[in-house]
């Protein structure tokens, strides 16, 4: 099959889902109503409370939602062919993944902003919320280590990636500064901040870590995973304005202009998909049942979606009329970028996909975004560094939530023990 037609049916698939099935079950189903004070405006408090613009929140919501997952398992799943790997993105998505995502964040907002231990105790019952909340701790402490992972071995392997970090680090936090503190327009701080992160990426290329730091400190895991940490720990101690709202709205930038032009790109090139569309039920890697449906989880389901838009999302959103396009729209989005790693990993032909899946499906959307933004004009090392610092910028724009996360389950968890935790 022609690359182009997946696209065109992922479209379809985002404008029914979003235009007709996600209105009326806001219209209809959950009545939204925009009269209706939001926890982020009665108990804005500056720290976790804050009432933010849906234009923003669109972006941190999509950076907060839509890690490396969404391009590193399809391109796993495609082992099982490219045809159940796709019925899973867009079925999952439009009739699980979206919804859950939406409600997740107005059962949250209806319920004064409670948290996932919160909203257990009062529908469950006490034990319930204690049980939940230690799950929910040891899953997302997984998470911070698969993610890393990612952080650390691509800051190694790619050696632009850290300064384009660092400057997206910077971006970030000024346009918190400009938007909250020194009331600039959003679209001036948006495009200031967003040419700073994509400066950081022609920099990166430009001066590589090795040549700054030298090959042994480039190449040593413990210098970026502590790297890692100092990032993620001032991003769960500080108010959600000062860093990780405003450097996950910098950083969706950063994707979503890869993925649009990617998207060009493939209409230009109009590939086919080289890989077959089945190839079995059982491989190597599993069965397809059960294991597709945890190798896809973000770009169809993810359950790490309904921890964001309840704990985070629902604290920020003013108005609940602004839960569908952030709550909805939102995985719509990531979905496109599963169906866009999907075909970037299609179109490979079966001996080269085998051999590039063994350096890591990182090698792969790497390539696949030189290739597709290689087509409108951008030299194939600068391509590949983008490629490369999507990657980074999904897992620790992830890893950064998941640690402010873990301190509020931690919080939730202990604070009756000693009022130590409380703080």
């Amino acid at each position: 099959m022609n690359s182009i037609f997946v696209l065109i049916l992922g479209l379809i698939v985002f404008f029914v889902g979003y235009r007709v099935y996600a209105k009326y079950i806001d219209t209809k189903v959950m009545k939204s109503d925009p009269k209706k004070a939001t926890p982020a405006k009665m108990y804005m408090d500056g720290v976790e409370f804050m009432p933010t613009s849906k234009s923003i929140l669109f972006g941190y919501q999509f950076k907060s939602i839509a890690g490396a997952a969404p391009i590193i398992g399809p391109i796993i799943a495609i082992q099982w062919g490219w045809l159940p790997a796709l019925i899973w993105i867009l079925g999952g998505a439009f009739f699980i993944g979206w919804v859950q995502d939406y409600s997740s964040a107005m059962v949250a907002m209806r319920s004064d902003g409670a948290s996932f231990g919160g909203l257990s105790h009062k529908l469950i019952s006490p034990r319930a919320r204690v049980i939940l909340l230690s799950f929910i701790y040891f899953y997302l402490l997984l998470i911070a280590g698969a993610f890393g992972n990612v952080v650390v071995s691509t800051a190694i392997s790619l050696k632009a990636a850290p300064m384009a970090w660092l400057l997206l680090t910077i971006a970030g936090v000024l346009a918190g500064q400009m938007i909250y503190k020194w009331r600039k327009d959003i679209i001036l701080t948006t495009v200031v901040c967003v040419i700073i992160a994509l400066a950081g990426i022609a920099m990166g290329t430009a001066w590589p870590s090795d040549k700054i730091l030298g090959s042994s400190l480039a190449n040593s895991r413990l210098l970026w995973a502590i790297a890692a940490f100092v990032f993620c720990y001032f991003a769960a101690v500080m108010p959600i304005w000062k860093f990780a709202l405003p450097i996950n709205y910098v950083a969706s930038y950063i994707v979503f202009l890869g993925l649009f032009f990617g998207i060009i790109g493939i209409f230009v090139l109009h590939p086919d998909l080289s890989l077959p569309a089945w190839t079995g039920f059982s491989i190597p890697i599993g069965p397809l049942w059960p294991i597709l449906f945890v190798t896809i989880a973000c770009g169809s389901i993810s359950g790490w979606h309904s921890i964001v838009s309840s704990s985070g999302t629902a604290r920020q959103l003013e108005s609940e009329v602004d839960a569908r396009p952030v709550g909805g729209g939102v995985m719509f989005v990531e979905m496109m970028l599963a169906i866009f790693a999907l075909i970037i990993a299609g179109t490979y032909a079966p001996a080269e996909y085998g051999a590039a899946i063994a350096k890591g499906p990182g090698v792969i959307f790497a390539a696949g975004v030189s290739k597709f933004l290689g087509a409108l004009g951008l030299p194939a090392d600068l391509g590949r560094a983008y490629g490369s610092v999507m990657m980074i910028v999904l897992a620790v724009t992830i890893m950064q939530l998941v640690i402010r996360f873990m301190r509020v389950a931690t919080s939730e968890l202990l604070s009756d023990v000693s009022p130590v935790f409380r703080n």
